[in-house]
């Protein structure tokens, strides 16, 4: 990545926003490429990650976007509790559908090729207009 490239959210943080990033970052493992260098709030999840994508795809039998693994559970539930807590202007995004069900949008079942990047921006374009209009 290019050291002057400016991510969404260090773009909305000139707007007052904060964001968090949990998940799996493929963007850097070293200053200045770490979530909170590009202008995340806060992070927790993996560097670089490949600890479930590969034992999904190598060990179980490929990717199975119709079933949730533990992770995204545990995703889903940080969200339900901090939304309970009151905390306002929190989207979540299922994540099932983002690259289509027919396997065409990715490069292994898992991993968007370009196809699958559009596939997903088309599914979360709205959410992210909604955000900037409020």
């Amino acid at each position: 990545m290019s050291s002057d490239a400016a991510l969404l959210p260090a773009v909305l943080k000139i707007a007052g926003y904060t964001s968090t990033i949990i998940g799996k970052w493929h963007l850097g493992l070293e200053s200045p490429n770490t979530p909170n260098e590009k202008g995340f709030d806060y992070f927790r999840g993996f560097l670089g990650d490949m600890m479930d994508d590969y034992a999904i795809i190598h060990f179980q039998g490929g990717y199975q976007p119709e079933i949730p693994n533990k992770k995204q559970m545990e995703i889903r539930k940080v969200y339900d509790t901090l939304e309970k807590s009151g905390i306002k202007g929190l989207y979540f995004q299922e994540g099932k559908d983002l690259i289509g069900t027919d396997q065409e949008g990715t490069i292994d079942g898992a991993h968007p090729n370009d196809l699958g990047l559009f596939r997903y921006a088309e599914v979360i374009y709205p959410t992210i207009k909604s955000i900037i209009k409020s």
